[in-house]
């Protein structure tokens, strides 16, 4: 279902405002595609939301922000289970600090037949999509983010 004819836009979650949900309109309705809810509290709340307006322009084929100011740890994923009420997959999202443990930073929970998991991907790093897994230093990097494919067995 995701197509060049796809809008995606974002919300603030109704149930917890530092948190978002995802929609597209697809053949002139509105549909929810997914969540992308906070779990570091002491995030800043720009830098949350600058990194799901992130997340919507990759989805909609559009420029990204350069965050590379904001951003003073790199972002990494890791797949989890698909959530057993929805069917939906989920994706969680982690900060690294230097010389730290890896933290929980969000869940993105999404509807895999909405949004493409190699695009939630293309935020790690400094989260603007120009960096991708390639893991540069914080604000250096300027290439284009390479297309992955994330899945794994099991």
């Amino acid at each position: 279902m995701n197509s060049k004819n796809q809008d995606y836009y974002y919300e603030p979650h109704p149930d917890d405002p530092r948190s978002f949900q995802i929609f597209c309109q697809y053949d002139g309705e509105d549909v929810h595609a997914g969540d992308y809810m906070l779990k570091d509290v002491s995030e800043d709340e720009e830098l949350t939301k600058s990194t799901v307006k992130n997340l919507v322009a990759l989805l909609n084929e559009e420029a990204t922000s350069d965050l590379s100011a904001m951003v003073t740890e790199r972002l990494y994923f890791k797949r989890l289970e698909a959530d057993e009420d929805t069917g939906w997959s989920r994706m969680l999202l982690q900060t690294h600090p230097r010389g730290k443990a890896m933290t929980p930073n969000a869940v993105m929970v999404y509807d895999p037949e909405m949004i493409n998991p190699a695009i939630i991907s293309r935020l790690c790093g400094t989260r603007d999509g120009g960096s991708g897994m390639v893991m540069p230093k914080v604000g250096t990097g300027t290439g284009l983010a390479p297309n992955m494919d994330p899945s794994f067995d099991g």
